[in-house]
């Protein structure tokens, strides 16, 4: 039977769990959707969510990992309802530059194609790619977040890796010797 609290006491507790991870939670958001207004609007549809499932939360358990799971589901339904993964038009600008790079680059269009590169991974393997990389969450973590076994989230990582590597150092006639080492390790 779920322990019965005041108001009060429930805000705090909420606060303690909610709070600590909005930042994390808002930077997540934003490398999904690459749009500052919707990742804000699927952060505050994750608190909203959290907080009014607040009672299923099992205190002493991963706070942020529950978060993040919550915050997932939030963007699978919103992709659902729309229909479709869309792309943003800054990361579209990004890949027709990247299909005719100049001999003038910066670091960051190197960044920016990194995270082109990024972007054309399959949504899963993005995922775990991002909470893994993004969030610092280990593996039974990120397995707790997506609600999938760890073993599939060692996979996944481990594709979406093979893939951005494949193609950093396809693209290796002009990507920085930096980047090359950073996509090898």
């Amino acid at each position: 039977m779920p322990e019965l609290l005041s108001s009060k006491e429930r805000n705090a507790r909420f606060e303690a769990v909610a709070l600590p991870n909005l930042k994390a939670l808002r930077c997540k958001a934003w490398c999904l959707l690459r749009d500052p207004s919707a990742a804000d609007d699927m952060v505050q549809e994750t608190c909203l969510r959290a907080w009014q499932r607040f009672d299923e939360f099992t205190p002493g358990t991963n706070g942020r990992a529950w978060l993040f799971a919550i915050l997932m589901n939030v963007i699978r339904h919103e992709y659902r309802r729309r229909g479709r993964w869309q792309m943003d038009s800054q990361s579209q600008e990004i890949l027709e530059n990247l299909a005719a790079p100049s001999t003038q680059y910066t670091e960051v269009l190197t960044g920016q194609y990194l995270l082109g590169a990024i972007d054309g991974l399959p949504a899963h393997s993005r995922e775990v790619l991002l909470l893994a990389v993004d969030s610092d969450l280990r593996y039974h973590e990120i397995a707790e977040a997506l609600q999938i076994p760890i073993g599939t989230v060692m996979s996944r990582l481990s594709r979406a890796r093979t893939q951005l590597r494949s193609q950093v150092m396809g693209s290796a006639r002009w990507v920085p010797a930096a980047v090359k080492a950073a996509a090898k390790g």
